[in-house]
């Protein structure tokens, strides 16, 4: 009698392989599915305001970050930075898109805004 009683021993038997005939193929073993990623999905900036000379938006928060590109020359080496200017909230741009109807009137009103932020 064996601990926890269990049976006292268990035959294995072995089979053999079927003989492998070299005219057919034998299909390969599947690899085992990896976990794949899912995409998140990204969450809409919405319109960005009207991209001024020498100026650009990137998206940051609730809004949009205005940048602008220096090139620099250091020892014979030329660095492009952008420097930050200033933040144009998403309901300032609402409110400016609200009070100027046209495109050429909501430029315009950027071009003043940029003039009044960057010193």
């Amino acid at each position: 009698m064996q601990a926890r009683d269990g049976p006292e021993t268990m035959r294995l038997t072995a089979t053999e392989p079927p003989p492998v005939s070299r005219l057919i193929s034998t299909p390969k073993p599947q690899a085992v599915a990896s976990h794949k990623r899912v995409k998140t999905p990204t969450a809409k900036s919405g319109k960005k305001p009207p991209k001024p000379d020498g100026y650009f938006w990137r998206s940051h928060g609730p809004g949009w970050d205005l940048k602008r590109h220096v090139v620099a020359s250091h020892n014979g080496e030329t660095k492009r930075r952008e420097v930050y200017i200033a933040h144009l909230g998403r309901e300032a741009f609402a409110e400016m898109r609200r009070n100027n109807k046209s495109p050429a009137a909501l430029a315009r009103a950027i071009e003043s805004w940029i003039l009044d932020h960057d010193k």
